[in-house]
């Protein structure tokens, strides 16, 4: 219980945006085993950015592209559109989460306009997951994940390719409860050391 807690406060407490890789014997999907506490600029955003949560976004068309194209053809598109900025700069505070109308926005702001598209796409909310992530360096960040039937796959503003999650070399530490987007869930992939662990011995 207090190895979780820990985890849980520490992933409320994130804020950095940031990049790694390397791929072992682990399983092609992410595996949750406990609720986790909302990342700290996440709180409350369901109420006035519905998209992050699956909810209360206009589908434009059905999906008629491979689900995985589509996601690569949003990522590219936003990546190259968006140029990366803090909060800090941009807004004068330390966290804000919000779509990037200026043109420019940090690793969250990213990740929800790529979710926004692709819901407007055609690709069902609940496949479509916020996840915070650590770099090879102990920095927080967060990505997009698109859950397929064949590998949970990352959306990321520093990659231009969609990868498989095993191929970032991230550790994912906690992401959105699919069945309630507004809840999150701790992650603990099968071959990775124990997320509270990690996240308890981290260095900012």
């Amino acid at each position: 219980m207090r190895r979780v807690l820990l985890a849980a406060a520490i992933i409320a407490a994130w804020g950095t945006c940031v990049s790694f890789a390397s791929a072992g014997v682990l399983g092609p999907h992410l595996e949750t085993h406990g609720p986790a506490d909302p990342p700290k600029g996440f709180v409350g955003f369901c109420d006035t950015g519905p998209w992050a949560c699956g909810t209360g976004v206009m589908v434009k068309k059905r999906l008629r592209n491979e689900i995985r194209q589509v996601a690569i053809e949003v990522n590219s598109r936003v990546n190259r559109a968006i140029k990366p900025e803090t909060d800090i700069v941009q807004y004068g505070v330390e966290e804000r989460w919000t779509l990037p109308d200026s043109g420019k926005g940090d690793c969250e702001d990213y990740a929800l306009l790529k979710k926004k598209m692709l819901i407007e796409r055609g690709v069902p909310a609940q496949r479509l997951l916020l996840a915070v992530v650590f770099t090879p360096k102990k920095e927080r960040h967060l990505v997009l994940v698109l859950r397929t039937s064949d590998a949970d796959l990352v959306l990321d503003n520093l990659e231009l390719k969609v990868l498989d999650w095993r191929k970032t070399g991230y550790r994912v530490v906690a992401m959105q409860n699919p069945i309630d987007e507004r809840n999150w869930l701790l992650v603990k992939p099968s071959g990775q050391p124990d997320p509270a662990h990690n996240v308890a011995t981290t260095e900012n």
